[in-house]
C-alpha cells in the first residue's frame, strides 16, 4: 500500500512536469517546527520539487523528526514574485519512527493528509512558510476497527443496534479527533 501511494504521487507530479526541460526554483530544502494542537511539537525537514513556470503543482516531502514522512502534492492558487499560496495539498503520511501523529491506538499503515500553506520570499531564494495540515487515519483501517468494536458491543449486549452505535461512534470520534488535532508548521526554505 505504501509503495502504491508513493507511485501515484510521483506519477502525478512527473506527468504534470514532463513538458518542462528547465525547472524554475526546482529544488527547495528547509527546516521548521510543527505544532499539533493535541499531539505536541515536532521538528521538520522539508524537500520540495516544483516547476511553477510549467505547472501549479509542487511535490513536497516532510520528515517529522522521530515520527514519520509526509508526502503532499501542493496546488498553487496564488503565485507572485514574493508570495505563494497553495491549497488542498492532498497527501499521505507514513509512520517511520514512534508512530502515527494522532489516534495511535488505531493500527494502520498510513494517514491521508490535506492542508494549505503560504510562503513569502524574503531574500534571494530564501522563503519563510507556514502550513496548516490535517492527518486523517486510513479509512479502511478505521472501518475495520469500527466493525470489530461494533461486533464486540453487539455481542456483549445481545443487541445489534448497540453494535452499530458503537461502530459509528468510534469512526466519528476518530475523525473528529483528527480534525481537531490540526498541525501548524512554520519554517524557512532555500530554493536552488
Amino acid at each position: 500500500m505504501r509503495q502504491s501511494a508513493v507511485a501515484v504521487f510521483l506519477a502525478l507530479f512527473l506527468t504534470a512536469t514532463a513538458a518542462s526541460a528547465g525547472v524554475q526554483n526546482g529544488l527547495g530544502l528547509g527546516m521548521g517546527v510543527d505544532r499539533g494542537m493535541k499531539s505536541g511539537t515536532h521538528y521538520t525537514m522539508n524537500l520540495r520539487l516544483r516547476a511553477i513556470s510549467v505547472t501549479p503543482l509542487e511535490f513536497e516531502f516532510t520528515y517529522l523528526a522521530g515520527r514519520g514522512l509526509a508526502m503532499n502534492l501542493n496546488l498553487y492558487l496564488l503565485h507572485t514574485k514574493w508570495v505563494k499560496w497553495h491549497f488542498i495539498d492532498p497527501g499521505v503520511y507514513l509512520a517511520v519512527g514512534t508512530g502515527m501523529i494522532n489516534n495511535p491506538e488505531l493500527k494502520r499503515a498510513y494517514d491521508l493528509s490535506f492542508g494549505t500553506g503560504l510562503e513569502v520570499k524574503t531574500w534571494r531564494n530564501i522563503v519563510v512558510y507556514a502550513n496548516a495540515r490535517w492527518y486523517l487515519p486510513d479509512p479502511a483501517a478505521t472501518l475495520k476497527e469500527a466493525k470489530r468494536r461494533g461486533q464486540e458491543a453487539g455481542n456483549a449486549n445481545q443487541n445489534f443496534g448497540s453494535g452499530i452505535d458503537s461502530a459509528m461512534n468510534f469512526a466519528k470520534d476518530t475523525y473528529l479527533g483528527a480534525l481537531k488535532d490540526w498541525h501548524l508548521t512554520v519554517g524557512a526554505m532555500w530554493f536552488f
